[in-house]
């Protein structure tokens, strides 16, 4: 019979571009696949590519919504248990919080992908991800990027954004302007109209590009 351990060590190996069997099962749209990873090795969720990209970031890349909860749902069950077994040692968050080496995190990733699904997805799961801001792409957050890439849900993405930003935080100035200014500089006229009727504020914050 085929030794558990050896199986294990097995699903936390990485190709030549760091993908671990999780990551490329979420790429492949296993969703039966990412289950079985990780109920045999939970930590395996830990483990990113070489860009520093994890498997939320990949299944943000693809229409894989179903993916997307059943690895938070999985993640969650993992952290559950370390905080049981380690109490002293703060509770991880989720992955879903992490940036990529360009300071991207999976939902700025859905939403330049044009992945409705996805977007909602996250924002079910770990509602405050959408209030996270980029460290290293000039402080932008998710609606700088549905200013900046033009796709077919971009104006759907930004109505949801409109729907749960009850408070109008989302908007907000960055290093290169707001999502308004961001929008408007790239030709996404349709978008920057909707940014403006959602945040109305976002109008009037200074834009630095090109200065």
């Amino acid at each position: 019979p085929e030794n558990p351990k050896r199986r294990s060590s097995m699903i936390s190996r990485r190709d030549a571009y760091g993908h671990t069997p999780l990551i490329l099962a979420v790429r492949a749209g296993k969703p039966e696949t990412v289950t079985a990873v990780m109920t045999i090795r939970p930590s395996t969720i830990l483990l990113k590519d070489e860009r520093e990209e994890s498997a939320y970031h990949w299944a943000a890349r693809g229409n894989n919504a179903s993916i997307i909860r059943r690895l938070h749902e999985r993640e969650k069950s993992y952290f559950d248990w370390l905080a049981t077994t380690y109490p002293g040692k703060p509770r991880q968050r989720s992955l879903l919080f992490d940036q990529d080496i360009a300071g991207v995190t999976p939902l700025m990733r859905a939403v330049q992908s044009g992945q409705l699904a996805v977007v909602k997805a996250i924002v079910e799961v770990e509602p405050s991800a959408l209030f996270e801001v980029s460290n290293e792409d000039d402080g932008w957050t998710a609606l700088n990027y549905a200013g900046r890439y033009d796709t077919p849900a971009t104006q759907a993405i930004i109505e949801f954004f409109v729907q749960v930003d009850t408070k109008k935080e989302l908007a907000r100035p960055s290093d290169l302007g707001s999502a308004f200014f961001i929008a408007l500089i790239n030709g996404n006229t349709d978008a920057a109209i909707s940014i403006a009727r959602g945040w109305p504020l976002s109008v009037d914050y200074p834009c630095f590009l090109g200065t």
